[in-house]
Parts: structure tokens; sequence; C-alpha cells
């Protein structure tokens, strides 16, 4: 979304299902935990989720788009990310953790193999 487009009650005719409208957003609300830079638009539809209009739903359909958009990059950094931690994962099966008596108090004991 523009930083130059502005949404306004009364530019439009109400969007047909406010339901669905309440859905979406509140799944981008959700996903800006993920992603904060959508943070600000979906800030702005959620100001007219009790009463959505064609404008604010053509909005959530460009922040869809850009979702689609942008999902080559995130699944390929995930596809990076999970391809990096699979060694650690298999070097995590060398330590255990074992409980034997000791003459000193510790927090815990790890042994390494």
């Amino acid at each position: 979304m523009s930083t130059f487009t502005q949404l306004h009650q009364c530019d439009s005719p109400p969007f047909h299902d406010p339901s669905l409208y309440r859905q979406i957003v509140g799944a981008l609300q959700y996903l800006t935990l993920t992603l904060p830079d959508l943070s600000f638009v979906v800030n702005k539809v959620c100001q007219y989720m009790h009463n959505p209009s064609i404008n604010q739903w053509a909005a959530i359909k460009r922040i869809l788009r850009y979702l689609q958009h942008i999902r080559i990059y995130v699944s390929s950094f995930l596809s990076l990310t999970l391809s990096f931690f699979k060694p650690l994962q298999m070097l995590t099966g060398l330590a255990h953790w074992m409980i034997e008596n000791q003459p000193v108090v510790m927090l815990s004991s790890l042994d390494l193999l």
C-alpha cells in the first residue's frame, strides 16, 4: 500500500462479506508477528473492521499480493536457515544428560561423548 493512499469510509460502497474481511485481517495481524514490515498497513485496514468498504478490500488484496510476491524470498530464506541448522541437530546427539551423585552441588552435569 502506498503511503499516499487514503482509505476513507465514505469513498466506496460497503464490502459484501464483512466476516471474510475480518478473518483475513485477523490472519494478517497474526502474520505481523513474523513480518513486522506489515504492521503499518495492517493497522490501517484494522481501523475499518466494523464496516469495511470496497476500497479497504482492495487494500487487503494488495497486501495479499505483496505476501505472494515475498513468499519466494521467505521460503528460500527458510530453506537456507533449515539447511544451516541441520548439522547442529546432528551434533545434539553427542551430548546427553546424566544423573549421578556428586560431592558438590552443581546446577547440572553434561557429559560430552
